[in-house]
């Protein structure tokens, strides 16, 4: 999925954990290991769009009570 935060625009895996909590994780584009781990709905809080998400992402946040609104 595709991510805008204030400056910025990256690529993300969406990811959710063993309690069910959706997170953003950001490849370090030189090793490819995870660089970065945000959780969803917190950073949507403050700013962060869904620029775009594939269908399996996008069942995921409709699952989870994201919408279709929420990818712009």
């Amino acid at each position: 999925m595709t991510i805008a935060a204030p400056g910025w625009t990256f690529d993300a895996q969406l990811e959710e954990d063993e309690w069910h909590m959706l997170w953003l994780n950001s490849p370090n584009l030189v090793t490819g290991k995870r660089q970065g781990r945000y959780l969803l709905s917190a950073v949507l809080t403050i700013g962060w769009r869904i620029v775009n998400a594939s269908p399996e992402e996008q069942a995921m946040l409709e699952a989870h009570g994201f919408g279709s609104r929420r990818v712009q």
